[in-house]
């Protein structure tokens, strides 16, 4: 049970952080995926390396360059968030939004 709590408050977690990504948002989640699970990179384009990021590192800088976020919603989103969500093993998973 404590498992199902802890899959429901992840992919409630995703798909809050989710929302804000207007245009480009596919790109943008697997780039929020990448950076939170890849931990140190020498550059952005070693986050398109990571399993979590299945675009090319062109799509990652279009994302960024092109992409929309509602900067406001997002900030709400953070400030509403109870803490760090945790897999049993104790880290993050990725998944789909």
């Amino acid at each position: 049970m404590d498992d199902m709590n802890t899959t429901m408050g992840l992919q409630a977690f995703r798909e809050r952080l989710y929302s804000p990504f207007g245009r480009r948002s596919d790109a943008l989640f697997e780039l929020a995926d990448a950076i939170l699970t890849a931990g140190k990179v020498p550059s952005p384009a070693h986050l398109s390396r990571t399993p979590v990021h299945r675009r090319g590192s062109g799509s990652l800088y279009a994302a960024v360059r092109k992409g929309k976020v509602d900067e406001g919603t997002l900030r709400l989103r953070r400030q509403s968030h109870q803490g760090p969500i945790r897999t049993s093993r104790g880290r993050l998973t990725p998944g789909s939004p």
